[in-house]
């Protein structure tokens, strides 16, 4: 059985959504009356959620009702007791860390909001919202889910009128799910099972109850979003954001959990949950719903559509490391970055046996250092990449300037993760960098600004708490000795609440930057944000804007409607919103828009904006020539050789590769050295072979990794060690070519050759695939040995197993087999 998932997406937070199905309106004005209702209650009542007019507020009661369709089956405690019996149920496993926040939107395992229309199949799209997040989370892959194929081709009479999520577990299990595109939604259950006509998309393995304790479901959700019952009552059907509480007490909808919020509802917690309304339901879809409302998370279940898995990686930092290049820490062409990445282990248990595999997504970046390893992980906490690093390089092809997207799959013992890494590439340069210890012009106030308190000021911050929850940091994110940041005023010892954000808005504006000039341009500040707390708390954001025009229009860069109490960095390639222009502006605004109670404080610091600008690339190669050897030289077996060049390019060489031909130059199979410093040597130690034919060839790169190359003029002589002794007796001679594979924990393997050959000695798997050249170049007559000590191409330990030698010489071909062991 699954109990935490280890997943990190390819893809990003869908927006993209279905339109409403049509309904009919009940009078607009009979609309408003009744939302008016729904405010009235819930200032009676206390709660801090807002009501408004939304994709369904305007259904009759009765079109409403038809809306709520899940039914729970007449057996299903039976169900769920011996689930429980079995040991078959979802639980919190013992010291499970759980962060405060998590939410599979940010992490890209969400698919789009989809509406329902008036069928009461919330049943079915609440189960498909799961599975295709599932599919989204482990394998990449954005399906559309048929949720008319559940409603036609179910055995269990559900439709419309009602029905469970289990009845579409079990039509996953036993035949599939298939597309949407195969089976389109048509709002009703009379339309033909034709899905034996559809290719399955997927099916599941299995499906598991879950225990109705808020850390059981969280264990559950961390494997994926998971379909849940609640009861719908009162002014559900109007929810527009905060923290949605009511008492009621009949199971009717079906939903889906795709994260929390225990900072939300004045820190007693909320689920995040994805409704089947449409996008104009709600909070763009969701609903933040209080932990125990309205029975949310009754009948959950958790699909089994991946290998166990019990941690979770995430992301946590990663720095760039160009000392091989100009050392200023920024990504340009022809350079070697190396890139240490830190990752956090969310989970149930230390994770063991984790390396990493990169990969680029953006065409002309190479990688070059593909796999790193790790150390073991404990749950909850960090570890970086092991050295040597992960690393790569922009190929004259790739981006002069811009965005660099990596692709990150992590693996251990417990599972694997998939991660997106964006780094900024391209000559850099600084625009605006401001700690805030000093005044750079930033504008506080805005025409429409209300705020009686909690005005935006620059200073040293004062460390507030309500209750055990900080409101206020102490101290600012700059490292000592800076002080200052922007905040929302400073207490200065007078009670808490008494210069908090209140009565409105405060506004805080950078100063006008100049990118007309720049192709792309990364903005990054850390943000300090408390709501969410107080007598009254409501629904409070902290939002960010860029303008293009100096302020004249505004374009929404981020929300943040929950706490984030402690300093966490932002980033954004604004070319992704706006024009790049002469007249940049970004602003941050407060607001508080509640009556008394609600305490908001909000903090930025370490604001900056990096750009770069597109260049037209190098297409110059270096020019080389080759000094020594240089034709008739004679090296033999065991000594060394100063092979010698000059290159010279017009930006520069940044790196140089020696290669060697015993063919006269016709090719070059054998790397003498790759990577040198162009110093114009290198002391070659002359390999064991003979030929007449000898060539060196020079390659130079420079940073556009435009290549130039020289050989030697003529041929040189090369004697091995068997031509200086003598001739090697007839019985160290085999008759013919010989392969031998002696296993002792590794691998120890001998060949012999009847006379001098050109040899290519190579590891493959079971499926044909290289997995190591172990030798290449021509040897003496005689026997030779090599040990393989279980590592690949990658430099990384292959997994134990049978694998195959494979040796070609001048004289035919030789394999055999190779068990290797741990």
């Amino acid at each position: 059985m699954r109990f935490v998932a280890i997943a990190f997406l390819l893809l990003g937070l869908f927006s993209v959504c279905l339109p409403a199905l049509a309904l009919d309106r009940i009078p607009e004005q009979e609309e408003l009356e009744r939302i008016e209702r729904i405010r009235q209650m819930i200032d009676e009542k206390g709660y801090s959620w807002q009501a408004g007019p939304t994709s369904v507020s305007h259904l009759s009661e009765e079109e409403f009702e038809n809306l709520l369709g899940t039914r729970i089956p007449p057996d299903f405690e039976e169900h769920v007791a011996r689930a429980r019996q079995a040991g078959r149920m979802v639980q919190a496993p013992e010291g499970m860390y759980f962060p405060s926040i998590f939410d599979w939107r940010a992490q890209g395992g969400v698919t789009p909001v989809v509406h329902q229309g008036g069928c009461g199949s919330c049943w079915a799209f609440c189960a498909a919202a799961a599975l295709e997040s599932q599919i989204l989370i482990y394998s990449g892959l954005t399906e559309n889910i048929s949720e008319q194929a559940v409603l036609s081709c179910n055995t269990e009479g559900d439709g419309c009128g009602g029905g469970w999520m289990d009845t579409a577990y079990d039509l996953w299990m036993s035949y599939g799910a298939v597309s949407e595109a195969c089976m389109p939604y048509h709002e009703n259950d009379t339309d033909p099972c034709v899905h034996t006509a559809c290719d399955v998309v997927t099916t599941i393995d299995d499906y598991y109850y879950v225990g109705d304790e808020v850390d059981a479901i969280k264990t559950a959700v961390l494997d994926g979003p998971v379909a849940v019952a609640m009861a719908v009552c009162g002014g559900f059907n109007s929810y527009t954001g905060g923290c949605y509480e009511e008492n009621c007490t009949e199971i009717n909808h079906g939903v889906t959990i795709v994260g929390w919020d225990d900072t939300m509802c004045g820190g007693g917690g909320a689920w995040i949950v994805k409704n089947s309304w449409g996008p104009d339901w709600g909070d763009g879809g969701f609903i933040y719903m209080k932990y125990g409302t309205c029975y949310i998370g009754y009948g959950a279940a958790a699909i089994n559509y991946t290998p166990d898995q019990t941690v979770h990686f995430f992301h946590d930092s990663h720095s760039i490391d160009d000392s091989a290049g100009d050392g200023d820490g920024h990504v340009e062409t022809g350079e070697v970055i190396v890139l240490p990445v830190t990752l956090l282990n969310i989970g149930a248990e230390t994770a063991t046996n984790v390396s990493g595999y990169i990969e680029s997504l953006t065409p002309g970046v190479s990688v070059l250092e593909s796999v790193a390893g790790y150390p073991d992980i404990p749950k909850g906490e960090t570890g970086e990449s092991d050295s040597p690093h992960f690393s790569f390089a922009v190929t004259p092809a790739g981006p002069s300037c811009g965005q660099i997207n990596l692709h990150l799959v992590v693996s251990s013992d417990q599972g694997t993760s998939h991660i997106n890494l964006s780094i900024q590439g391209g000559e850099i340069i600084t625009v605006l960098a401001d700690d805030f210890e000093s005044d750079q012009g930033w504008t506080v106030g805005a025409p429409d600004d209300d705020a009686s308190t909690g005005i935006w000021e620059r200073g040293d911050p004062d460390g507030t708490y309500w209750g055990t929850h900080p409101v206020q940091p102490e101290d600012d994110n700059t490292p000592s000795p800076g002080t200052n940041c922007y905040v929302t005023a400073t207490p200065g010892g007078t009670s808490i609440g008494t210069y908090d954000v209140d009565g409105g808005k405060t506004t805080l504006t950078s100063p006008m930057v100049d990118l007309s000039d720049k192709d792309s341009a990364l903005l990054t500040y850390y943000r300090w944000y408390a709501c969410e707390t107080g007598s009254n708390p409501n629904d409070d954001d902290f939002l960010t804007y860029v303008s293009n025009n100096g302020g004249t229009t505004w374009i929404h860069l981020d929300s943040l409607a929950y706490s984030d109490r402690e300093w966490s960095r932002m980033e954004f390639f604004l070319e992704d919103y706006v024009a790049l222009t002469d007249q940049v502006k970004v602003r941050f605004v407060a607001q508080d828009n509640g009556v008394g109670g609600s305490i908001v404080e909000a903090a930025i610091d370490d604001f900056s904006i990096i750009a770069c600008s597109a260049t037209v690339p190098d297409a110059e190669p270096p020019l080389v020539t080759v000094l020594n050897p240089n034709g008739g030289e004679q090296c033999q077996c065991g000594g060394s050789y100063d092979v010698q060049w000059t290159a010279t390019d017009n930006v520069g060489v940044v790196s140089v590769s020696i290669l060697l031909s015993t063919d006269g130059g016709s090719t070059f199979p054998d790397t003498v050295a790759s990577g040198e410093p162009n110093d114009g040597h290198f002391s070659w130690d002359v390999p064991d072979i003979d030929s007449d034919k000898a060539r060196i060839k020079v390659v130079a790169s420079d940073p556009s990794f435009n290549k130039g190359d020289d050989m030697s003029d003529e041929d040189f002589t090369l004697w091995s060690s068997a031509s200086v002794v003598g001739p090697t007796e007839a019985a160290d001679v085999p008759r013919d070519v010989v392969l031998d594979v002696i296993n002792s924990g590794m691998a120890r393997i001998v060949f012999g050759l009847p006379s001098s050959s050109q040899v290519s000695l190579d590891v493959y798997d079971v499926s044909g695939r290289l997995v190591k050249d172990l030798v290449s170049g021509r040897r003496a007559e005689g026997y030779h040995t090599i040990d393989w000590n279980g590592y690949g191409v990658s430099g990384s330990p292959v997994s134990p197993g049978v694998y195959f030698v494979r040796l070609d010489t001048d004289r035919g071909t030789k394999t055999a087999k190779v068990v290797l062991a741990r």
